[in-house]
């Protein structure tokens, strides 16, 4: 592989130089919007490996839906990840992408974040949202003395049509929106690190150790330069 150089190491040198400042926030937008672009691209493979769960299972068991569900919340979870600012200020964050959806996209977006705040990550019953997390409380009558024995069971909906159609919708919007943000702050740091060249020699550096974890999929990455997309590589 070709000798590289780690921009990442070089911006975390000059983030304390006035004269890189814009360039240095540049950055970290373009490094925020790869960030949550990977989320979401991950909720798509969720998705994807669901798809091809139901294709080629046919006898549904127990741990079938298991992973059923474990994906559909891991989708959920990595969708909102992405897309939603939460409140933790000192996290990487979500970019933040409702303003940027289509109008007719956002109740759906709306609705995603929802079942993720209030069915998934914590629970809270009403609203519709006791679909995915219902309890009931029975009185069964006891054969043996004539009595009552109270009981309460909780029940979980595993698969609800309307959420994974609604990731479906969202996530080929949001991955295009994420992209032409990408580009646009790629452009802009070119730009800006043209304008101000810095000394990379101390920042060279071999390809394999940056992207070892996947040989193949980093040498397409790389044949690519200048293209301005978004890449996550898995290890």
């Amino acid at each position: 592989m070709p000798i590289v150089i780690d921009m990442k190491a070089m911006i975390g040198d000059v983030e304390n130089n006035p004269k890189y400042e814009v360039l240095v926030k540049v950055f970290n937008q373009a490094e925020l919007v790869q960030g949550c672009a990977a989320d979401v691209s991950q909720a798509a493979a969720c998705l994807r490996s669901l798809d091809e769960l139901e294709a080629t299972v046919k006898d549904i068991q127990p741990y079938h839906k298991t992973l059923q569900q474990a994906l559909i919340n891991s989708a959920l979870i990595l969708y909102a990840r992405g897309t939603h600012p939460g409140v933790e200020s000192s996290g990487r964050g979500a970019a933040k992408t409702r303003k940027h959806l289509p109008v007719e996209l956002r109740p759906l977006h709306d609705a995603i974040i929802t079942v993720r705040n209030k069915a998934v990550a914590h629970v809270h019953l009403g609203n519709g949202l006791d679909a995915w997390h219902q309890n009931f409380a029975v009185m069964a009558p006891i054969v043996s003395n004539g009595g009552w024995q109270p009981a309460i069971v909780t029940r979980a909906h595993i698969y609800n049509p309307d959420v994974i159609d609604n990731l479906r919708t969202l996530i080929p919007a949001v991955e295009a929106i994420f992209q032409e943000r990408y580009q646009d702050f790629i452009k802009q740091a070119a730009k800006l690190f043209n304008e101000n060249p810095l000394d990379a020699t101390p920042y060279l550096t071999t390809a394999e150790q940056l992207f070892s974890c996947d040989t193949k999929k980093a040498q397409e990455f790389l044949a690519g330069q200048g293209s301005g997309t978004t890449s996550t590589i898995y290890s």
